[in-house]
């Protein structure tokens, strides 16, 4: 008995969502379906803090004014036990180029807890192996394998596991890893930054005392769920999560954050905006890696938790407050 063709139709439904969904677990490169993704009710604020490897911490956020944004964020504690965090080296030892390849690859290959894209770099890698140059510094262990540039910022972070800022990229001083940027969008809890263009973009910041490292995420381009926001918004989001300094490092559709995910895999977090497929990683030459234990009985959770961070007077819509707890849910 042949099956009708509603039968027929719901088994071939059933099958591409099937197939789809072994895709997006197997292969990092295919962007999950929106459907999946549970975000948190618009204009709640951030998710509570949750840990997700020892001394490591993410959250996000969702808003409604004034445009449509989504954003990750990750903290991590560089005094905790096996924190370590690496500015990508050249490819090949004493060069001065890099094979850019997806944040995910970056993850496994490196063996890598967090992964995400850093600085700008020249030309656009179109596809992964294209060998491209970074646009400023880069020290990574202490070894300097570009030079800086001027007129560009750059995060620095010291031996003993703390985190400045400079606006001169020459400023090498007790640099073990540094990491060009564009320039400091955040400085002594002040905004620093006009209202220009909404963007995609990748933010680092600190906390007062160099000790929490924080990475902030916005995704942008996405008509109706994720469209960016101007500097200005994105260094008060910044400044909601506990940093007081902050620099914007790069912008675009090469903003990536992965994370690791059981036995070596690794999981896409944010949604690039890809010109051509939303949600599709675009190569990257410029990274930074956070290595950290995992999660286990003897861990004990040190960060602290943050308290209602106002945002500064912009002229935005967006909530008057944003607050982030400690700890899970």
């Amino acid at each position: 008995m042949n099956p009708s063709p509603c039968k027929r139709w719901r088994w071939i439904g059933l099958s591409v969502l099937a197939v789809a969904g072994l895709a997006w677990w197997f292969l990092p490169n295919v962007p999950r379906p929106r459907i999946l993704e549970h975000w948190p009710a618009a204009d709640s604020g951030w998710e509570p803090w949750q840990p997700v490897f020892q001394g490591v911490e993410y959250t996000r956020a969702n808003f409604s004014q004034p445009r449509p944004l989504k954003a990750h964020a990750i903290r991590v504690d560089l005094a905790a036990p096996g924190i370590e965090v690496v500015v990508n080296q050249p490819t090949d030892p004493g060069g001065s180029t890099f094979a850019a390849t997806y944040a995910t690859e970056h993850l496994k290959r490196f063996k890598f807890q967090v992964v995400v894209s850093g600085g700008p770099f020249r030309p656009t890698a179109r596809w992964a192996g294209k060998r491209v140059d970074p646009i400023g510094i880069a020290i990574s262990d202490g070894i300097k394998w570009s030079e800086a540039v001027p007129n560009l910022h750059a995060l620095i972070i010291t031996p003993d596991h703390r985190v400045r800022l400079t606006t001169d990229q020459s400023d090498t001083n007790n640099a073990w890893q540094e990491l060009a940027g564009n320039w400091i969008i955040l400085r002594g809890g002040t905004n620093q930054m006009e209202h220009l263009a909404i963007e995609t973009s990748s933010v680092a910041g600190h906390s007062p005392d160099g000790r929490l490292l924080y990475w902030l995420i916005v995704d942008g381009h996405q008509p109706g769920w994720s469209e960016g926001a101007t500097p200005v918004e994105t260094a008060e989001l910044l400044l909601s999560l506990g940093a007081s300094d902050g620099i914007r490092l790069d912008e675009g559709s090469v903003v990536t954050l992965a994370m690791e995910r059981g036995r070596g895999g690794a999981r896409l977090i944010n949604r690039p905006s890809h010109p051509y497929i939303t949600g599709v990683q675009r190569p990257i030459g410029s990274f930074v890696g956070i290595r950290a234990r995992p999660l286990g009985t003897n861990f004990s959770k040190s960060l602290p938790a943050n308290r209602v961070q106002p945002f500064r007077s912009s002229g935005t819509s967006m909530p008057v407050a944003i607050r982030v707890e400690s700890g899970a849910r």
